[in-house]
This record gives C-alpha cells, sequence and structure tokens, in this order.
C-alpha cells in the first residue's frame, strides 16, 4: 500500500510540474500592451483577469489562449480576432492573421 501511494504521489507531483510548465508562462507574457512598429497606441492591452481593451472599441472584451498557439481577442460585442502565435522573444510577438506574418511589440518603438 506504502508503494501504491509512493507511486500515486509521484505521478502527481509530475503532473503539476508539467502544468506549471505549460502554456501559464505564454499567458503570462500575453498580459500587456500589443503595439505595432511607430504606433505609440496600443492596438489592445491584454489583463491576467482575461479581460482586454482595445482602443476605439466600446466596452471591455475578453482574450484566451487557444490550441496552445492562437490568442483570441474578443471585442465587447462579440467580434473576435485570432493571432496564430509564431513566437514572443524579448517583447516581440510575431504572428500569423489570415496568412501574413507580422509583429507586435509590449512596448512603443
Amino acid at each position: 500500500m506504502k508503494k501504491f501511494l509512493s507511486v500515486i504521489s509521484i505521478i502527481l507531483l509530475v503532473i503539476l510540474i508539467m502544468t506549471g510548465c505549460g502554456n501559464g508562462g505564454l499567458e503570462k507574457k500575453l498580459a500587456t500592451s500589443w503595439y505595432f512598429a511607430d504606433d505609440d497606441s496600443p492596438i489592445f492591452s491584454l489583463y491576467t483577469d482575461g479581460t482586454c481593451t482595445i482602443p476605439g472599441e466600446y466596452g471591455t472584451g475578453t482574450w484566451a489562449l487557444v490550441n496552445d498557439n492562437q490568442l483570441k481577442v474578443t471585442s465587447y460585442y462579440g467580434e473576435s480576432l485570432v493571432l496564430t502565435i509564431e513566437s514572443i522573444n524579448n517583447g516581440v510577438m510575431t504572428v500569423q492573421v489570415d496568412g501574413e506574418t507580422g509583429k507586435l511589440y509590449d512596448s512603443p518603438q
């Protein structure tokens, strides 16, 4: 019985470690304001509680990480934009939308 409990404990520990190494880090990296190059106003601001603001749009929207690499941003009215995240390095997010690749920055450039 002790051996069985030890095995279960180890399995639970591995699961917890794997969960901690999952997309929680990516979600934390996403929770900031994102800008186009040469623009002082963010295109959207993402918050840790899953809400977002989009300049020029009414109210508060939502955002979520979908399929481990897609950022879905939804306006107050339910209009959504899905960005496929190719990478996030040093405050630069490379994304793909409708076959076009672009870069977003976590601070004005």
